[in-house]
């Protein structure tokens, strides 16, 4: 575990943030902090903390989702107006191997996507594999490459075979996929969702009516 080197300014920046740190992440609801007082401690922090992250080389690194969720680059005199983004700062300091994100491991792997199909009275197989922009699409109607959303070879697909689908079933691929980067899921675990999201669409093509409705799709 390596720390950040800190001359004798920096380190006096890093006290004052670690002092409003602390007292901020202390204050429960019941305290009676007034409006004031609670917007003076995070600016008096989040300008030390400016102030000490400009002058750290190289630039302190942040967890993907803290610059996303804050919305503007860490280098924003007003990023480190929020204790999350502190925390991370603080926690770099410490150990600058902190703050990594999962590296993506599943770039290239190739899943399978079976969906049972009325039409054939079986499991149609669909193979799935994660690229750098979405997935390609291995069928024996409709294939090649498409975006995180699976679209729109894979609904063309089973629109092509009558398959009842969620109608939400797109968001999920997308979803997927961004998880699969963000927390560098492992094939296994890829391989599992897509299995949940291919029962769902199972189950809505065994769940079709019948009766009257025998021949709609």
């Amino acid at each position: 575990m390596a720390s950040v080197p800190l001359n004798q300014q920096q380190e006096e920046l890093r006290r004052v943030v670690e002092e409003q740190f602390n007292r901020i992440r202390g204050w429960s609801i019941n305290d009676d902090i007034s409006p004031d007082e609670r917007q003076q401690a995070f600016q008096v922090m989040g300008d030390a903390a400016h102030q000490l992250h400009i002058s750290i080389t190289p630039e302190p690194r942040h967890f993907r989702h803290i610059i996303e969720n804050r919305g503007m680059d860490a280098n924003h005199p007003q990023f480190y107006y929020q204790i999350h983004c502190v925390e991370d700062l603080l926690d770099y300091i410490r150990d600058t191997d902190s703050n990594r994100d999962p590296e993506d491991q599943t770039i290239g792997d190739r899943f399978e996507f079976n969906v049972y199909s009325r039409r054939w009275g079986h499991e149609d197989h669909y193979g799935l594999t994660r690229t750098s922009s979405g997935w390609n699409l291995s069928h024996t109607t409709y294939g090649g490459e498409m975006n995180k959303s699976c679209e729109p070879n894979l609904f063309e697909a089973l629109r092509h075979e009558s398959v009842i689908y969620p109608r939400n079933l797109s968001g999920f691929f997308e979803w997927l996929w961004d998880r699969a980067e963000r927390d560098g899921l492992s094939h296994d675990e890829v391989q599992e969702a897509l299995n949940q999201l291919a029962n769902w669409v199972s189950n809505c093509e065994r769940d079709a009516p019948r009766g009257v409705f025998q021949g709609y799709i």
